[in-house]
């Protein structure tokens, strides 16, 4: 199959050509890209990373109300919601198999819409 891997700098200087070759892209790349089927590969390593990201920031607020881990929480979450709108028709979410806060949510959403979120445990 024809890939076009944006996740290389020098690949990224060109347009993709071929409309049906597989796009690569970064997930922090991948705003205004869509497609038919997506593949979100590591998706909850893509979420820790934002988590992380975000608590070796400065705190956005003095609220004594959120911890810092909520707030990270929320910004590694909404970061999470590109990628998981960038599907038309079919979304693929990728997981590993430690535990994490992503696999529980997406066990959670499963658990309750299986008539549409199909679960596959290889």
């Amino acid at each position: 199959m024809k890939t076009w891997d944006a996740s290389s700098t020098d690949v990224r200087e060109n347009f993709p050509t071929d409309r049906d070759a597989l796009r690569i892209v970064q997930y922090d790349s991948c705003r205004g890209l869509e497609g038919w089927t997506v593949v979100n590969y590591a998706f909850d390593e893509f979420w820790d990373y934002k988590y992380r990201q975000r608590l070796a920031l400065p705190r956005g607020t003095d609220d004594l109300f959120v911890t810092a881990e909520e707030e990270a929480k929320e910004f590694a979450s909404r970061w999470a919601m590109i990628p998981l709108t960038r599907a038309m028709d079919t979304l693929v979410i990728n997981i590993s198999g430690k535990p994490s806060y992503v696999k529980e949510a997406l066990e959670s959403v499963h658990a309750k819409r299986t008539d549409f979120v199909d679960r596959i445990k290889l």
